[in-house]
């Protein structure tokens, strides 16, 4: 009967801590074009959270993706960057629970000094 009791007991306590890490994360993903219509890779994203100030960083991909997994869940003010156009900040951006939240941006063209801040809704 021990014998069944411990490895009962080891694979509940183990399932239990996964799941509850998995019930306080989730995902940040998007892609990032210009007025074009064209993908900007290797554009920065940083994503704060606006509660706790945790930052998540990530570059976007060939593809113009960005990916964030594993953050924390809250109130996120997101910011997308690259040289030669606009900086981008999408602000109030809700990430609940075992959640995908998807946020594309659009940057214009011009410099990174001319930043523009939107309020999610």
């Amino acid at each position: 009967m021990t014998r069944t009791l411990i490895p009962t007991f080891l694979f509940l306590t183990l399932a239990s801590s996964l799941s509850a890490q998995l019930a306080t994360t989730t995902s940040l993903v998007g892609t990032i074009t210009d007025s074009s219509g064209n993908v900007i890779p290797n554009a920065k994203i940083s994503a704060v959270e606006t509660g706790t100030s945790d930052r998540y960083n990530a570059v976007t991909n060939g593809q113009g993706y960005y990916s964030l997994e594993f953050v924390r869940v809250g109130k996120y003010n997101i910011t997308a960057e690259n040289p030669g156009f606009q900086k981008i900040t999408k602000t109030g951006i809700l990430d609940e629970n075992n959640q995908t939240v998807r946020s594309d941006f659009l940057l214009p063209v011009g410099t990174i000094n001319d930043s523009v801040t939107v309020e999610a809704i």
